[in-house]
């Protein structure tokens, strides 16, 4: 989707995905010409404002926010980072993405390491236990020094296998566990941390109004902030100054957002800046995409001071129904 005023033209990336925490495509398709009726002629702050209270299609929110940062930016010259609140164009770290522990895994994991990656993410629970700790027994030993597996469970777990695998995985370089719990709640999710040898990480539980209940007080180590689920940039951005508050580091990744929607991540990784691998190398699952997006180079994803994403549009042309408001855009986002 795109945003237009005057000569600048921003652009959004609106991916919805269920399985992820989205709302459904149907949804979008039903409120979309709605919105972009609300928001034709109003302000950037007036814009913003309409966008924030979108809590039912996150997806949705997130792309239209999105774009809004875009245009913003090119309009005021400053890259989306810095509305965001980073100073500087920084380097982002970012995992690999290995997958599960199926018969290829140990070689996307070598390749990984040898293009530069240092932390590898790894699918865990859609295999036996026993045959899942055999693999990733036999994936670390054929690892140099310095390379850490950061596994996520996607909630396969109860607590007898989790006691199970904690104590078979105490050898091997594991950097977190994401999600490992069946049915988390704070309390349950806390108590884990406090006995796991690794930073426990929430994602799935973080969706659909979730971040809330976990954020209120200290639960885990790290949260995993998906923009497109969370309802965009912004949004996501304030739940990792809430999560800092609380002494938890944030992680941004992506889901199978375009080119533009990796960018948005790329900006918010930067300004989140934790210190820690995002999960941003996700160009690889789409055969097509609509721009070319960040590039990695060992493990890592510069950002220019470019002016909004840095994204060219392949064909902005082709963007069937832009969204205009009137006015000068303000130069900060709340």
């Amino acid at each position: 989707m795109a945003l237009k005023s005057g000569e600048c033209r921003g652009f959004g990336d609106c991916a919805p995905l269920p399985a992820a925490g989205t709302e459904q495509p149907e949804e979008v398709a039903a409120v979309l010409g709605a919105v972009i009726d609300a928001i034709r002629g109003r302000t950037a702050g007036r814009c913003s404002d309409l966008i924030q209270t979108l809590t039912g299609t996150p997806a949705l929110r997130c792309g239209l926010e999105t774009g809004l940062l875009d245009l913003i930016g090119r309009c005021t010259n400053q890259p989306v980072y810095r509305l965001l609140g980073a100073a500087a164009p920084p380097v982002v770290h970012v995992n690999a993405l290995i997958g599960m522990l199926d018969a290829g895994a140990v070689q996307r994991a070598t390749r990984a390491q040898a293009q530069g990656y240092r932390v590898l993410k790894i699918k865990m629970g859609a295999l036996p236990p026993d045959l899942e700790i055999r693999r990733l027994r036999n994936l670390s030993a054929r690892l140099p020094a310095g390379i850490s597996l950061r596994l996520d469970a996607n909630r396969a777990w109860n607590l007898p296998t989790i006691r199970y695998m904690f104590e078979a995985l105490r050898n091997l370089p594991v950097e977190s566990i994401e999600e490992p719990l069946h049915f988390p709640s704070p309390g349950r999710i806390s108590r884990l941390q406090r006995t796991s040898p690794w930073p426990v990480a929430l994602d799935e539980s973080l969706a659909r109004g979730g971040a809330g209940e976990y954020l209120s007080r200290p639960t885990v180590a790290r949260v995993v902030l998906k923009p497109m689920v969370l309802g965009g940039p912004v949004a996501a951005m304030a739940l990792a100054r809430r999560a800092r508050q609380q002494g938890m580091r944030a992680v941004v990744t992506t889901t199978l957002d375009s080119a533009v929607g990796r960018f948005a991540a790329l900006h918010l990784a930067a300004a989140v800046d934790s210190g820690l691998a995002h999960g941003l190398a996700t160009g690889g699952w789409l055969r097509t995409d609509l721009a070319t997006g960040p590039s990695t180079r060992f493990g890592r994803m510069p950002l220019s001071s470019v002016p909004g994403l840095g994204i060219e549009m392949r064909d902005p042309g082709g963007w069937d129904r832009p969204a205009f408001f009137a006015g000068t855009p303000t130069r900060e986002i709340q």
